[in-house]
Order: C-alpha cells, then sequence, then structure tokens
C-alpha cells in the first residue's frame, strides 16, 4: 500500500472539508477587517501596516502539497483525574475534538490536556520527519508511539510560556511502523482560561522547518530586534535627558521606550523568572503604562498641558497596582483585561482626537503624523484587547508590538530633529556671541587706541607746555630781550642780529608747534604757520596770499611728519623773502588727479632766476649755509613726499606733493 503521508484526514462532513484548504488559516479576515477600519476612520497608518501583516498569516509559511494537518481528527482526554500526567495515556475516554482548539471556547476546566492523532501508513516515509506547532499556550511535548521527542520548555509552574513562540519537534521515520501509529501531544497552561493549541502540522523536516523558522523571524526574533533597539534608545535618552532635564519630551519618550519594551518580554521569554500570575500583572501593567506615556510625550512635544487629562493616566497607573493583590488568575484577567484595559481604549480614543484637533487648528505636520502612528497603535492594540477577552480569534496572536517600529522611527527622528535643531540654534548663538565679542574687542581696541591717542596727546601737550615755559622762563625770554635790545640799538649789525635771533624764535615757536596734537590736520597746520610767519612777514614788506583750497581730512600727522612740512614751507618762504625780493608770496593748496595734496609757494620777481643763472649750484647760493635746497628734499623723502622746485624769469615756485596715504 502506498505511504498516506501529505494528505489530509478527517472526520468530520466530508463536503465541508472539501471547501477547506490544506494550508492553515490565519489573518485574511482580520486583516480586510483592519483595513477597512483603516480605511473608516482615514488612517493612513493602514496602507504601512496592512501588508506587513498579511505576511505573518499562517497560510504563507508552507507549501499546500507538502504538508499533511491533523485539524479535526485529533482527540482530547477530558478526565481531570488524568490531566496532571506526564505519559501518553491509553483509555476508552478519548473525545473527538477539531483542531484549532481554544480551550475557553470548548469550555475546558483542566489546567493540562492530551491530544491524540492517530493515522494509518504502509510503510515509513524515507525521509526525516517533524511536528510543528504554530501555537500553543502554554507549553507542549510531542511523543510518537508513545516515545518522547521534545517539549517546549519546563511543565512545572510556572510553566513556560510559548503563546507566542512556535515550536518545531523532528523525528525519526523510524519511530513510525506500518499500520496504525498515534501522535500525542501533551498541553498544559497556568489557567484553563488561557489554554489552546493550533492546527498541527505532521510532515517532511526540511518543510516544516521553514514554515517554523520564518514564522519565529516575525513573532519572535523581530520582536527582539526592536526591543534590543527600544532598550538601547531609552538607555541614550534617558542619559541625554539627564544633562537636559529642561527638556522633559526626552526623558518621557524614554519612558515609552521602557515600558513598551519591558511589555515586549512577554512575547519571547519563555521561562518567566517570577510567578506567572505577577508576570501577567507586568505585562499587563506595561501595557498601560505605555499607552499614558504616549498619550505625556504628545503633550510634552507639542507644548499641550491637559493637566486633567495627566492626573487622570497617573491615577489609573498608580491603581494599575492593585492587580497584584488579585487572589487568583481568573481575577486577575477579568480586572486587567476586562476592566483596566477598558480606560486605555478610551485613552486611545483620547489621543487620536486630541491630535486631530491640534492638526485642524494648527495644520502641524508633526500633529498628523503622530496622528497616523497613534491611530494605528490604537487598532493594532485595540485587535489585542478583542483578542485576550475572546471577541477576536486567539489564533491571530498578538499585534501591536509591530506598531512599535514606525513610532520609534518617527518619534526617534522627531528628537533627533528637535535635537539637531537646539543643535543649531546654539551654533548659531555661539557664531552671534562670538561676532559680538568680536565687535565688543574691537570696540575695546578702538577705545584703547583712542585712551593711548589721548594719552600720548596729553604727555606731548604737557611737554609742550613744559618746553614753553622753558623757553619763556630762560632761553626764549633772554632772545626775546636780546632782540628788542638790538632793535633799540640801530644800525646794520644790530639789525641782522635782532633779525636772525627773531628767527630762531619763530624755529623755536615751529618746533613746538609740531608736538601740538591738534596739528595733525594739514589746514590747522597750515594756519599755525601763517600765524608763526605773520612777522617774519611784516617785517620784509611781503603780502602772503593765500589761497588754501578745501583740503580732504587726512590721517593724523605724528610730531615728525608736521615738523618737516612746517621746515619745507618756512624754508621756501624765508628763501623767497631773502633771495627774490618779491613783495608778494602766494600760498596755494590743490588737489591732484591722483587725489594727493600738493602745496605750492610761489613769488612774482626774477631775481631768483638771474641768482640760477649765474650760479649753476643754486642749492648753494640760494640758502644760508648752502644746504637749503638738500634740507627740503631730504625732508620731502623722510615723508615720502615729492619736492618740485621750478625758475623761470617770472619767479619761483616750489611745490610740495604730499603722497596719497595722508588723506
Amino acid at each position: 500500500m502506498p505511504i498516506r503521508l501529505f494528505r489530509r484526514v478527517s472526520t468530520s462532513d466530508t463536503s465541508q472539508k472539501a471547501q477547506q484548504t490544506d494550508a492553515p488559516q490565519g489573518y485574511a479576515p482580520q486583516l480586510i477587517a483592519l483595513g477597512l477600519l483603516f480605511l473608516l476612520v482615514g488612517l493612513m497608518a493602514a496602507l504601512v501596516f496592512l501588508p506587513i501583516l498579511h505576511v505573518f498569516a499562517p497560510s504563507k509559511i508552507a507549501p499546500i502539497d507538502s504538508v499533511f494537518v491533523t485539524q479535526s481528527d485529533a482527540h482530547s482526554l477530558q478526565a481531570l483525574h488524568d490531566a496532571s500526567s506526564s505519559q501518553p495515556l491509553d483509555k476508552e475516554t478519548w473525545d473527538v475534538q477539531h483542531l484549532p482548539d481554544d480551550w475557553f471556547l470548548s469550555e475546558k476546566t483542566a489546567q493540562q490536556y492530551w491530544y491524540r492523532y492517530s493515522f494509518v501508513i504502509d510503510a515509513p516515509p524515507m525521509v526525516n520527519l517533524a511536528v510543528y506547532l504554530p501555537m500553543v499556550s502554554h507549553n507542549a511535548a510531542v511523543y510518537v508511539n508513545d516515545i518522547w521527542i521534545g517539549q517546549g520548555g519546563n511543565f512545572s509552574s510556572p510553566v513556560a510560556r510559548n503563546h507566542n513562540q512556535p515550536l518545531i519537534f523532528e523525528f525519526s521515520p523510524g519511530l513510525l511502523r506500518a499500520g496504525e501509529n498515534n501522535i500525542y501531544i501533551r498541553v498544559k497552561a497556568e489557567t484553563a482560561l488561557l489554554g489552546l493549541l493550533d492546527e498541527l502540522y505532521i510532515g517532511p523536516q526540511h518543510v516544516l522547518i521553514k514554515a517554523h523558522a520564518f514564522k519565529t523571524l516575525v513573532r519572535v526574533s523581530l520582536v527582539k530586534w526592536i526591543t534590543g533597539v527600544m532598550t538601547i534608545m531609552a538607555v541614550v535618552l534617558g542619559c541625554f535627558w539627564v544633562y537636559r532635564r529642561y527638556d522633559s519630551a526626552y526623558g518621557v519618550f524614554s519612558l515609552v521606550l521602557l515600558f513598551w519594551g519591558m511589555h515586549n518580554l512577554n512575547l519571547f521569554i519563555v521561562d518567566v523568572p517570577i510567578s506567572a500570575k505577577h508576570w501577567e500583572t507586568i505585562a499587563i501593567l506595561t501595557l498601560g503604562w505605555t499607552v499614558c506615556s504616549v498619550i505625556w510625550f504628545n503633550h510634552h512635544y507639542l507644548n499641550k498641558a491637559r493637566p486633567l487629562v495627566a492626573k487622570i493616566m497617573g491615577l489609573h497607573s498608580v491603581a494599575g497596582f492593585l492587580l497584584f493583590l488579585t487572589p487568583d488568575y481568573a481575577s486577575l484577567l477579568f480586572w486587567g483585561y476586562k476592566v483596566w484595559h477598558v480606560f486605555l481604549v478610551l485613552f486611545g480614543l483620547y489621543a487620536s482626537c486630541f491630535l486631530f484637533s491640534v492638526y485642524l487648528r494648527e495644520k502641524s505636520f508633526d500633529a498628523f503624523m503622530m496622528l497616523l502612528c497613534g491611530s494605528a497603535i490604537v487598532v493594532l492594540g485595540g485587535h489585542d484587547i478583542l483578542m485576550i477577552n475572546n471577541h477576536w480569534s486567539r489564533f491571530d496572536g498578538l499585534i501591536i508590538q509591530y506598531s512599535a517600529l514606525p513610532a520609534v522611527i518617527l518619534f526617534g527622528w522627531f528628537l533627533l530633529r528637535r535635537f539637531l535643531l537646539s543643535l543649531e540654534t546654539a551654533e548659531n548663538l555661539t557664531r552671534t556671541l562670538e561676532e559680538r565679542v568680536r565687535v565688543k574687542q574691537q570696540e575695546l581696541e578702538t577705545q584703547y587706541e583712542r585712551l593711548y591717542t589721548l594719552e600720548k596727546a596729553r604727555v606731548l601737550s604737557q611737554e609742550r607746555e613744559r618746553m614753553m615755559r622753558d623757553m619763556h622762563d630762560g632761553f626764549g625770554g633772554s632772545l626775546v630781550s636780546l632782540s628788542n635790545m638790538f632793535q633799540r640799538q640801530g644800525g646794520d649789525v644790530f639789525l641782522k642780529a635782532q633779525e636772525k635771533i627773531q628767527n630762531c624764535i619763530t624755529d623755536l615757536h615751529l618746533v613746538i608747534d609740531s608736538l601740538d596734537p591738534m596739528l595733525g590736520d594739514l589746514t590747522t597746520l597750515l594756519a599755525t604757520m601763517r600765524v608763526r610767519l605773520i612777522s617774519q612777514l611784516e617785517n620784509a614788506g611781503v603780502t602772503l596770499e593765500w589761497n588754501v583750497n578745501e583740503i580732504p581730512p587726512t590721517q593724523a600727522f605724528s610730531p615728525q611728519r608736521s615738523l618737516h612740512i612746517m621746515r619745507i614751507i618756512q624754508e621756501a618762504i624765508t628763501n623767497s623773502i631773502k633771495h627774490s625780493g618779491s613783495d608778494v608770496i602766494t600760498l596755494t593748496t590743490t588737489i591732484e588727479s591722483d587725489s594727493r595734496i600738493a602745496i605750492r609757494i610761489k613769488d612774482y620777481q626774477d631775481k631768483l632766476g638771474e641768482d640760477v643763472a649765474e650760479n649753476e649750484d643754486i642749492k648753494s647760493s640760494q640758502r644760508g649755509g648752502g644746504h637749503g635746497l638738500d634740507n627740503m628734499r631730504w625732508r620731502a623723502a623722510q615723508i615720502d613726499a615729492q619736492l618740485h622746485i621750478n625758475i623761470d624769469s617770472q619767479g619761483a615756485e616750489v611745490t610740495l606733493v604730499l603722497p596719497s596715504n595722508f588723506i
């Protein structure tokens, strides 16, 4: 006879079974309902979760032609006095039991039940086989023909929790025999209210191991990765909040991640470290705290204080600790899932309304995105609450954990953007502060330079006053007395001596004037020269024509530069008085095409021209001592100026062209 593996065995009505598929049933109806609900409330989040959740359906994990399923011809032992047995029982009390079997719906009351599947084969197959249990609550052990092949963990209290962990048990085909064979499955739950056994798969190992690996990936591994990321982010954001206590959004979101991560532990920790009742209590509480923390984060991030809502959520969170005082598992499930979780639904609806109102009022993109993620949490969480309270098929499994991924990404991006904006603001403030410091530093430097200049001017003024006093009280006064004495004596010798003395007094005045800080401007300097030379011009009977035009502001002259200019002008005027015989001397200032300032001293007699013609060395014949022109050129070179001397039959013209950096 051929081997009858890879076929479906059923004791129920054949016409009804003809309509069933060979693959396990899964999420399809629920996903359609979720999609309709998303569309009804206008939640774009459904467009993200619907395709993701669809691939979790068990119908996607095993080829139909490679697995046979004991969906309806397994049997259950219901004798309570045998419920604690750890070995397969062979009695006549087996009753027909269809799979999947939800103990709450089938009204089972014991903590443990045995399932037996019997089948007949002609000969054992030539491939390794496996028994695959997509879902069992809470633990299962499998026997093939009374031989134990594996179990999902501890059967003593607390029972190993495999409610979200698919189980696979591999065995050798040698355990099968020709004829009738029995597969025994021992299932134990912490309470009959939570017990269940999903569809049973028996087939080739290489096929079922792929199905088991895929379901483990999406049910366990993915949740572990999400929880790991959440835990790391919780620690990082918690530390960040410690250094930025004024920005509470980071601390609140750290609590969201911490509570949600703690809740996810119930999905992949099989051997719990505490009693099952306390572990279930923590799972219930952390879900509620997560929802409250998410709403609290929404308030803080959007800067919308809702004190009354915060107080209600705080009282609800604290009241949850009373669940630890429930006397038994049944009471915990009633108060935790049927009472305490009802408030979570109300909180979720409030959060959706709150975010929607903020979006309508402010057109906030952040509020809109938070509404999408929050609505997904509400919808998926609502599915889980309905499932836990037996208003939805429990064989779908919990799915709220998958809404954590987009929520973490979105909220994480919000906080990262917030941090980057804060960093940019801090950098802008730093740059602004640096610029202000630079400006203040420049102002201080300018003030320092002004103070230095004023101090220098004060010192020069004090020195000038000292020299004036010394000149007046000392040799200056003596020179004036001597000049007056020679003037009273009469005679050419005395008059010449008196003239020399007067020139010495004028020179002293020029030297002292050069120290005056007020003469740093060219116009003021020329005016001072005019005052100092007026006596010499009047004594010589010479008229000075003053054609000083408007001169642009010049840079401050140093005393040395002022003295050079004054000496050049003095020398030019003195030479003209002594050698030209002109009764008119013109002093003119002009602005050259290249913005340089030119000072011209011109006389209108030709004696200077005659002298130049007679003596090729004009420098010796024009100046006392023979070094007048040399001194003028030397002084001009010291201030980077140009000195031009033009002599013709009409007279002589001396032009001093100051460099452009004087302006």
